[in-house]
């Protein structure tokens, strides 16, 4: 399927989020359903899906998760899809690398990404991710 990349704001995507059915039920979901649009029938990606998510320096970021960031007052998204995170439609194996393709210099992803703490509904800064699994102990 060819997939697109659109722009929107804060408010569109909170409300986009509100509509979820579920953690499993993607953006395209929720507008397609919204719309009035089949669904589309998931093909294997389930399988892939199964992983836990990016695993970065001791550091497992869900698969699922999204991340937002600002640079230069504009506000990008991402997600952690098929244990990569995914933005503009490329695919990143570490934050500071998807950043790269924001800022186009050597930028800390842990510092700035954030990602949508579900359980507190709001938006953590990344590194924050990192130091409470570097808390756990093992």
């Amino acid at each position: 399927m060819d997939m697109r990349t659109i722009l929107i704001d804060f408010d569109v995507h909170k409300e986009i989020e509100r509509r979820r059915r579920s953690f499993k039920e993607t953006p395209n979901d929720v507008l397609r359903r919204n719309f009035g649009l089949q669904a589309i029938v998931p093909d294997d990606t389930e399988a892939v899906q199964a992983e836990p998510g990016l695993s970065v320096r001791g550091t497992i970021i869900p698969n699922g998760t999204k991340l937002r960031g600002t640079y230069k007052g504009i506000q990008h998204y991402a997600e952690v899809t098929e244990g990569q995170i995914v933005f503009n439609g490329k695919k990143f194996k570490s934050p500071s690398a998807a950043v790269m393709d924001i800022t186009h210099v050597n930028t800390n992803g842990w510092v700035f990404w954030e990602y949508y703490d579900a359980v507190h509904s709001e938006w953590r800064i990344l590194k924050t991710l990192r130091d409470k699994a570097q808390d756990t102990p093992e």
